[in-house]
């Protein structure tokens, strides 16, 4: 595989001698490592040069040809990641409802952590073209059309482990609160509600639906057959928000 990869690699030499000659040069500029892998060598695309190494070094219009492969690149890497995403809730939910002893859930935390691993990746591809597009603007993350990945921006919609952990702290709250307000009862510093006051605070509980707030990258679609399963689970989730509030 490494020597396919490094064939590879110079025949792209011989093609930047004649696109981009500057890349060469500034690739004869960087230290010489002979323990570095194929896979970890740099190819000096438009994007890892300066704005005069560019002018001076690169046929005209090479670095527009990059920004739209990377561009490409960014719809690919959300479409990626938000499947990866559904796949993660699937897995959660299967592990919470079927997996039992430690076989089982072994197996299961093996499969959440493989998925993990690919949601890095496709996050990681995704940032890596977001920043080349950024440097063929000259840093203006103004100009690149897509908005920069951040950890938090990679969640679901309604995240499973999230609302599990979530309604565990809000029963555990609900505890703690009752278990208060018996003692205060008892020790006669509060009168005991009625039950529709009861009532009333226990249905306050509850998350507003105003609250939740939806991640950007289920809002933005750049790869064509996504807009379709964006509506489809924008439905969904509509239905299951307008359910909970007619509870």
């Amino acid at each position: 595989m490494r020597r396919k990869l490094t064939r590879g690699i110079a025949r792209f030499r011989k093609l930047q001698a004649t696109y981009t000659p500057g890349a060469l040069q500034a690739l004869a500029r960087r230290p010489d490592d002979p323990t570095k892998t194929p896979e970890r060598t740099p190819l000096m695309l438009p994007s890892a040069l300066t704005a005069d190494e560019r002018k001076n070094g690169c046929m005209a219009g090479v670095e527009y040809t990059e920004a739209i492969a990377r561009d490409g690149q960014c719809g690919a890497a959300l479409l990626r990641l938000r499947h990866q995403l559904h796949v993660k809730s699937r897995f959660i939910t299967y592990k919470k409802k079927n997996s039992r002893h430690q076989g089982a859930n072994t197996r299961s935390r093996t499969l959440v952590a493989r998925n993990e691993s690919k949601l890095c990746l496709h996050s990681e591809k995704y940032q890596t073209a977001w920043g080349a597009i950024r440097a063929l603007n000259g840093g203006d993350a103004a100009k690149v059309g897509w908005r920069k990945l951040c950890q938090g921006d990679i969640r679901l919609m309604e995240d499973a482990e999230d609302l599990r952990k979530r309604n565990k702290r809000r029963k555990r709250e609900d505890a703690r609160r009752k278990a208060k307000e018996q003692r205060l009862i008892a020790e006669g510093e509060l009168i005991e509600p009625e039950d529709d006051e009861e009532g009333d605070n226990a249905a306050g509980t509850a998350r507003p639906e105003n609250r939740r707030v939806l991640s950007w990258i289920w809002m933005v679609t750049g790869t064509t057959g996504s807009d379709v399963e964006i509506e489809e689970a924008l439905r969904i989730e509509w239905a299951k928000a307008y359910v909970r509030s007619r509870r």
